[in-house]
């Protein structure tokens, strides 16, 4: 089958429609932690971030959630460095 048939342009290239569903919550839910407190009492911005997603959507897995923050980092100018962390 060729690559510029109909069916294989309009095929859906994303894989997690749960996370395109939880974002805009998410993204909502992480500006105060982002924008207010750069630091939160010697913990970073990138850990607070990470428990905050990991307990309000608790059956998503660590690495959804490590995807919703780097998601919402975008969204919001912060550089975050969440691979390295475990949610």
């Amino acid at each position: 089958m060729s690559a510029n048939t109909p069916s294989s342009q309009f095929q859906e290239r994303r894989h997690s429609h749960k996370l395109r569903v939880l974002y805009p919550d998410a993204s909502e839910h992480l500006h105060e932690v982002f924008h207010r407190y750069p630091v939160w009492g010697g913990t970073s911005v990138d850990f607070i971030a990470l428990r905050a997603i990991h307990e309000r959507y608790r059956g998503l897995t660590s690495q959804e959630v490590r995807t919703l923050v780097k998601a919402a980092a975008r969204l919001h100018c912060v550089p975050v460095t969440v691979s390295e962390l475990v949610a």
